[in-house]
């Protein structure tokens, strides 16, 4: 007997929430069985691509413009998979006029980007992210990434002295055209913070801070922790006060990265 009188209690319980899912609009509906939008990413090495921290979809207007950006709400999956839906309830991040979008990308590096992709509602589409051309890179404001020792000495001569004038926040092609050569940058930090300069792409290279400065001759110093070096290295550096000047020295590590495409980066260092 007390074993129906639970039964019941239990049976009671499960109609009192249906009834009040019948009366409240609160109640969830049923997830969708399929999705009105299915986006796959791929990393450079041809991976799903999991750290996508977002996927944002932009309605395209009938001129091919973009009219509104909806939050970028789409998660990413172990496969490198993001659905978006249209509706009004809480499985749906667009509204039901979104039916032809554009896919925007969050959490990407400066370096990587993708080709534009746009969707009509029922498509799928497959994204491969990429390095950035040369077209899409940043270009140094000033210098042809140049310099030479004077001979028997570790300072630059300054008649030959042209380093790359690059910014923070920025990327630049790096390559070198044979094994000895040396390319030169130099970056005006814009605050008193600590940044990184490092090397995307696959290339075994060195860089090294160099010491001194343009007026009073620019040199490599005898601290061996002013370098990096190594595949894809990054160097840590830190500005004492806003607009210091740093010169740096990229030279090969391996004879077989010439002529191959690298990207330089100049970062602030979280």
């Amino acid at each position: 007997m007390k074993k129906i009188k639970k039964l019941m209690v239990i049976v009671l319980s499960a109609l009192m929430v249906i009834g009040a899912c019948a009366v409240l609009t609160a109640c969830p509906p049923p997830a969708p069985e399929g999705h009105d939008y299915t986006i796959t990413i791929y990393d450079v090495d041809g991976t799903p691509c999991t750290w996508v921290t977002g996927v944002q979809a932009c309605k395209v207007s009938e001129d091919g413009g973009l009219a509104v950006c909806y939050t970028a709400l789409g998660q990413v999956d172990e496969n490198g998979v993001a659905y978006l839906d249209c509706g009004s309830d809480i499985y749906t991040q667009l509204p039901e006029e979104a039916t032809y979008i554009e896919i925007h990308l969050f959490g990407l590096p400066d370096y990587l980007t993708f080709d534009t992709t746009k969707m009509h509602k029922g498509d799928s589409a497959t994204i491969n992210l990429r390095y950035k051309t040369d077209a899409e890179l940043d270009q140094a404001s000033s210098g042809d990434g140049t310099g030479e020792y004077i001979v028997n000495s570790n300072t630059i001569d300054n008649a030959t002295f042209s380093p790359y004038a690059v910014a923070n926040a920025s990327e630049y092609r790096l390559k070198f055209t044979s094994s000895d050569q040396k390319i030169y940058f130099v970056l005006t930090a814009p605050l008193a913070q600590n940044y990184k300069a490092y090397v995307v792409g696959g290339l075994n290279v060195k860089i090294t801070q160099l010491c001194g400065n343009i007026t009073e001759g620019v040199y490599i110093g005898e601290n061996t922790q002013m370098t990096a070096r190594g595949e894809n290295c990054v160097y840590n550096f830190n500005a004492d006060f806003a607009n210091q000047v740093f010169y740096f020295e990229v030279s090969l590590e391996d004879a077989a990265d010439v002529n191959v495409d690298g990207i330089i980066c100049f970062a602030y260092n979280a």
